[in-house]
């Protein structure tokens, strides 16, 4: 996508069509200013801000988004206040952190999220296990995208709880063979199931 002016888009925000639903700001730079004017279109269902340029704080007291389903922070400076922003979203279905500033502090905003079914996490190097552990309340997840830095066996029991978990892809190694294994039949781990075995994990 082509990079735009915020303050173009601020303007034009300022009188918005009454069925704007998706808003893409790929690759651009996105002011505190924007994400408020942004924040003011009650129609607006998608966010994609894929390697956009983000401040930190600039989703500090930023109102909830009612209809917000699918937002993309991926490869941003987003952070735990873009977290616990994003918890306050309660219909959002699809987040994806990849490759952000996320930490396990912003997990714990995350794991508030029931309706969520997809949430990307790889190349994210701030979070632990200890965060993972958390997710394990996300009981509609659908496919969870980690870092294996992140997966240990405390986080991969955690995981195998999730009854709904239908992908999970690790990005980087898990060095100890029976953990990745375990991981790669993860769903078939859960206490009293009989298999017959299938593959969940992926590993990239």
């Amino acid at each position: 996508s082509v990079p735009v002016d915020d303050d173009v888009v601020t303007r034009w925000l300022s009188n918005p069509s009454p069925k704007l639903w998706h808003v893409g700001l790929e690759n651009s730079e996105v002011s505190r200013e924007l994400l408020f004017a942004l924040a003011s279109v009650p129609s607006i269902e998608q966010l994609q801000f894929w390697g956009a340029k983000i401040a930190g704080d600039a989703f500090i007291d930023l109102p909830p988004m009612e209809r917000l389903g699918s937002i993309a922070l991926a490869r941003t400076d987003a952070g735990d206040h873009a977290a616990e922003w994003i918890s306050q979203c309660r219909r959002l279905e699809d987040v994806d952190l990849s490759d952000s500033a996320i930490t396990d502090v912003g997990l714990r905003d995350i794991a508030q999220l029931r309706a969520l079914r997809h949430l990307g996490l790889s190349h994210c190097p701030h979070i632990t296990d200890a965060g993972v552990v958390g997710l394990g309340s996300l009981t509609h997840l659908e496919s969870l995208s980690l870092p294996a830095h992140a997966i240990t066996a405390a986080s991969v029991e955690s995981l195998s709880k999730i009854t709904t978990l239908r992908e999970v892809i690790v990005t980087g190694t898990v060095e100890d063979a029976a953990l990745r294994q375990r991981m790669y039949y993860l769903w078939d781990y859960r206490e009293g199931h009989e298999g017959p075995y299938r593959a969940l994990g992926k590993f990239e």
